[in-house]
C-alpha cells in the first residue's frame, strides 16, 4: 500500500537472563508451544487486522500482554514447533500478513460505506484469509515420515473445506477469492526465517457469469512471474510508449460448476504450493490446469471478457513479493465483478489507503503508548506520499467529480504529516531516516560565485563520449501494395514490391517492433489474396484460362522468377522466428505450396525462339527434343 516493500528496524523482545542465548531460549520455548503453536500464529497474524479496525484499542491490548506472550509469539514465529508451521514457506507466510491487513482495511471501508459490493468484497476477502490459514503449510528439510502423513492428512482436509465450503456455496455467495501460487525449494528449519523458497503467489478470483446463468469466471490475479501468459500491448503513453502492459485479471470465461467441483483440480494447482519441486511454476499452472477448467486453449479466452473488467498494467519494478499490488488488483476486479461502476472500482486504490493512513493516524494520537521509532515514521511519510499520489492519479484518470472526498483526503493527508512532524521533534535524540531538507536561497547573491556549476577546473567533456546520432528510419509502406492483378507485368510488379518491403522491414527491424510478424502477413496475403495459382498441367483449358499462360517478355519472366526466389528466402527465415500454433501451421503450408505452384508453372513456359534461354523450360517441362528416351 505504500508503493512498495517497506522494511522497517525492529526491536527484539526483551528476554531476561542475558547469559542464557537466544536460539536456547526460543528452544525452550518451542518445546511448552507443540499443542498451542498454531493458535499463537493465528493471533499474531490478526493482530495486524485487527490493528487496521481499532488501531487504539490493539495498541492497548498489546501494552498490557505478559511477559509469557510475548515470547510464545516469539517462538512460534521462528517455528521451533513442530506444529509452528507458517515459517515454512516465506512466501505464504508474506501473502497470509498482506491479506490479514487487507482484510482489516477492507473491513473498515465496509463499515463505513453503503455499497452492498463493498461488503461483498470484504466477506469474500475474509473467506480467502481463512484459507490461507488453513492452507497447510510445506515439509522442511529435517521432517520425517510422520509429518509426511500428517501433511497428506492436513491437504485432503483443505481440499474437502475449497469444495464443500468455498465452490459449493459460490452460488450464495457469488464471489470467491481463493490464494493460489507455487514453491520451488523446500527449506531447512534452521534457516527458515531468511531462507528463499523461490515462491510466488496469485489470487484467483470465481464470480457468476450475469450474462449466462451457471456460467462462472475463474479470473486469475498476478503482478510477477507467470505474467508472460497473459495478452499483452504496447503502451501508448509517455515517457515510455512503447512499454509492455499486460492484462490484469487474465479471465477465463465459461467455466461450469461440475469443473469446479472437481477435486482433481484443486489437488494438482494446491500441489503446487504444498510439495516444493522444480518443476512447478506457470508452465503448469498456466499450460495445463487452467486450458482444463473450460476445455479450451488459454489464448481462446483473450478478449472474451466483458467490457470495462480488466486493466493493462506494467510489471512492477521492484517486484511485488508482499503480493500486496495482487491483492489490490483483486480488489478493484472483484467490486467490478460485483456490479460496481468501473470509476467507483477505481476508487478502491485510494479508499483502502485511505483506511492505512486513517489507523496510523489513529495510533499516533493514541495516548500512554511508546513514541514511534525512526523506521515508523519513515513509514508515516512513505504511506502519506502513496496516499497522495494514488489520489492524483485517479483525478488524472477519472473525471468523476469527488470533491468532498478529495478534501477529506487534503485533511487527512496535512494532520497525519503534521503529527507525524511532531513527533519527530519531541524526541530530540531521534535521529532523521530521511536526508536534511535544502534550504532554501534567500537572495540572488548567494549564488554568484566564482565557478558556480563547475566545481572542476581541468575540462571534463571529453569523459563524456561519442554522441548517439539518431538513426534514420525508412518507412516500409505496405500499404502501396495492390488490390488486384490482371496480367504477369502486374504480377512482376507486385512481387517485387513485396520484396523490396520485407528487406526494409529486415534491415530495419531493431527500430521496427514485429518486423518479423509483419514480413510474415505480407508475403501470406500477397500469396493468399493476390498472386493467382496455375492451373494444373493437364487441364483441358489451361492455354486460355490459365492466369500464367498470358503473353511475357523473358524480361517479366527472369524478374519474377528471381523476386519469388527473395520472397521465399524471407518467408523461411521469418516463418522460424515466429511461435508455432494452428494459424501459422496453415499459413505455412499454404504459402509455401502456392510458391512452389507459381515458379513450376514459370518454369515450364519456354519464351521466344527454342534458343539456349528456353533449353531449361523444355527440358524442365519433359519436351526437350532429342534421340533418347525419358
Amino acid at each position: 500500500f505504500c508503493g512498495g516493500d517497506v522494511v522497517l528496524p525492529t526491536d527484539p523482545p526483551q528476554l531476561d537472563g542475558e547469559e542464557v542465548s537466544i536460539k536456547g531460549k526460543m528452544a525452550a520455548l518451542a518445546q511448552g508451544l507443540q499443542l498451542g503453536a498454531k493458535a499463537q500464529i493465528d493471533q499474531q497474524l490478526g493482530a495486524a487486522g485487527t490493528f487496521m479496525l481499532d488501531p487504539a484499542k490493539a495498541l492497548k491490548d498489546q501494552a498490557g500482554a505478559t511477559l509469557d506472550a510475548m515470547r510464545a509469539a516469539a517462538a512460534s514465529l521462528v517455528g521451533g514447533g513442530p506444529e509452528s508451521d507458517f515459517a515454512n514457506s516465506p512466501t505464504l507466510a508474506r501473502l497470509t500478513e498482506t491479506l490479514s491487513i487487507g482484510s482489516g482495511l477492507m473491513s473498515r471501508w465496509a463499515a463505513e460505506s453503503q455499497d452492498p459490493q463493498v461488503k461483498k468484497v470484504s466477506e469474500a476477502l475474509d473467506r480467502c484469509l481463512w484459507f490461507a490459514k488453513r492452507l497447510p503449510r510445506p515439509l522442511l528439510k529435517e521432517d520425517g515420515s510422520r509429518r509426511a502423513a500428517e501433511l497428506e492428512s492436513d491437504f485432503a482436509d483443505f481440499l474437502k473445506d475449497v469444495v464443500s465450503v468455498g465452490v459449493a456455496k459460490l452460488k450464495e455467495t457469488g464471489l470467491l477469492i481463493l490464494p493460489a501460487g507455487w514453491l520451488r525449494q523446500m527449506i531447512s528449519r534452521d534457516t527458515s526465517v531468511e531462507a528463499d523458497d523461490s515462491g510466488h503467489c496469485v489470487l484467483l478470483v470465481l464470480s457468476e457469469d450475469p450474462a449466462k446463468a451457471g456460467s462462472f469466471f475463474l479470473s486469475v490475479v498476478n503482478t510477477g512471474e507467470g505474467l508472460q501468459y497473459h495478452p499483452v500491448r504496447a503502451s501508448s503513453d509517455s515517457p515510455n510508449p512503447g512499454l509492455p502492459l499486460r492484462q490484469v485479471p487474465l479471465i477465463l470465461s465459461d467455466v461450469q460448476i461440475s469443473r469446479l467441483n472437481s477435486s482433481g483440480f484443486w489437488y494438482m494447482l494446491y500441489r503446487q504450493l504444498l510439495y516444493p519441486n522444480s518443476n512447478n511454476g506457470p508452465k503448469q499452472v498456466y499450460g495445463t490446469l487452467l486450458p482444463f477448467i473450460n476445455q479450451r486453449p488459454l489464448c481462446a479466452n483473450f478478449s472474451k471478457e466483458p467490457k470495462d473488467w480488466v486493466l493493462q498494467q506494467s510489471v512492477p519494478l521492484g517486484g511485488d513479493s508482499s503480493c500486496a499490488i495482487c491483492m489490490q488488483h483483486a480488489i478493484h476486479f472483484s467490486l467490478i465483478a460485483s456490479g460496481m461502476k468501473p470509476n467507483d472500482a477505481a476508487w478502491s486504490a485510494v479508499r483502502i489507503r485511505q483506511a492505512f493512513v486513517t489507523s496510523i493516524k489513529e495510533a499516533l494520537d493514541t495516548q500512554g503508548t511508546s513514541p514511534p521509532s525512526i523506521g515508523e515514521l519513515a513509514l508515516v511519510r512513505v504511506a502519506v506520499a502513496a496516499l497522495a499520489r494514488s489520489a492524483a492519479d485517479y483525478a488524472r484518470d477519472v473525471t468523476e467529480d469527488r470533491k468532498n472526498d478529495f478534501e477529506n483526503l487534503r485533511k487527512l493527508i496535512e494532520e497525519t504529516s503534521a503529527k507525524a512532524e511532531q513527533l519527530a521533534l519531541m524526541d530530540g535524540s531521534a535521529r532523521s531516516s530521511q536526508p536534511p531538507p535544502c534550504p532554501a536561497v534567500g537572495s540572488a547573491s548567494n549564488t554568484q560565485f566564482d565557478r558556480f556549476e563547475r566545481l572542476l577546473r581541468k575540462d571534463v567533456d571529453n569523459l563524456k563520449g561519442l554522441s548517439d546520432p539518431p538513426r534514420i528510419l525508412i518507412p516500409a509502406l505496405i500499404s502501396q501494395m495492390p488490390i488486384a492483378l490482371k496480367d504477369p507485368f502486374d504480377a512482376s510488379a507486385c512481387v517485387r514490391l513485396c520484396a523490396h518491403l520485407c528487406t526494409l522491414l529486415a534491415n530495419q527491424q531493431d527500430q521496427i517492433t514485429h518486423s518479423a510478424a509483419s514480413r510474415f502477413a505480407l508475403i501470406t496475403h500477397m500469396m493468399t489474396r493476390l498472386v493467382p495459382m496455375p492451373l494444373p498441367i493437364h487441364h483441358p483449358n489451361k492455354k486460355k484460362m490459365c492466369f500464367w499462360e498470358q503473353e511475357m517478355k523473358y524480361e517479366t519472366k527472369v524478374d519474377l522468377m528471381r523476386n519469388f526466389y527473395l520472397v521465399t528466402r524471407n518467408f523461411a527465415a521469418v516463418s522460424f522466428m515466429l511461435e508455432a500454433n494452428r494459424e501459422t501451421d496453415a499459413a505455412r503450408v499454404c504459402v509455401a505450396g502456392a510458391l512452389a505452384a507459381v515458379m513450376d508453372a514459370l518454369l515450364r513456359k519456354p519464351l521466344g525462339k527454342l534458343d539456349g534461354s528456353a533449353q531449361i523450360s523444355l527440358h524442365y517441362s519433359g519436351e526437350a527434343p532429342g534421340t533418347g528416351t525419358a
